[in-house]
């Protein structure tokens, strides 16, 4: 059975669009009838290409570079935000930086950090300016982690330690978590893996 959501009035604004899971999100948000907000660390052509599939499907949207790691750019994505739709329905953090590195190597601390403050702590502070707009819409956090928070690898600790911190198909669980459907859940951890995990994969 195809299931279909309405975010018609909503606006969703999703990190990390640059690439990855979050490029279908913000698709898929946009296709719903929501009004998009796509932001990537960089101001590519990656970026415009899925701001692009977003307003061809006639959703109104605001295309913005931040880089996760600036206070400043993330506070400007928001105060844009407001100024272009007046509101935040939907917050979905998906921010990236997956470098492999091992612990023995010279640069592992400021690799670490740099991991740290890209995929948690923005993630963290993206939250905490966005949660007096989403009190008022009644909205929904959603942050994205990795399959690597409970199947850690080889030389990945320090991605995998900020993703235990926190395709379509992952996309479509991501608009149902944004949904009324799910508006009876509340800070759990939801796991779409295809089977990974069940399987025993590494």
């Amino acid at each position: 059975m195809s299931v279909s959501y309405d975010f018609n009035g909503k606006v969703a604004l999703v990190t990390g669009a640059n690439t990855g899971l979050a490029v279908s999100t913000a698709i898929q948000f946009a296709k719903s009838g929501a009004r998009v907000v796509v932001s990537g660390q960089y101001a590519d052509s990656q970026l415009t290409t899925v701001a692009n599939e977003c307003r061809n499907t006639g959703a109104n949207v605001l295309e913005m570079a931040a880089d996760p790691t600036r206070e400043g750019d993330l506070q400007k994505l928001v105060d844009n935000t407001m100024k272009t739709f007046g509101r935040i329905d939907i917050l979905v953090n998906c921010p990236v930086n997956h470098e492999n590195v091992s612990i023995n190597d010279i640069l592992f601390i400021s690799k670490y950090r740099e991991t740290m403050q890209t995929n948690l702590e923005a993630m963290v502070f993206m939250t905490s300016i966005c949660v007096e707009h989403l009190e008022i819409t009644r909205g929904t956090i959603i942050n994205m982690s990795s399959i690597r928070s409970t199947r850690p690898r080889k030389n990945e600790s320090a991605y995998c330690m900020a993703k235990v911190a926190v395709s379509d198909d992952l996309a479509f669980a991501v608009l149902f978590l944004a949904s009324k459907e799910a508006s009876f859940i509340t800070g759990t951890n939801m796991l779409v893996d295809g089977g990974y995990s069940a399987a025993g994969l590494p």
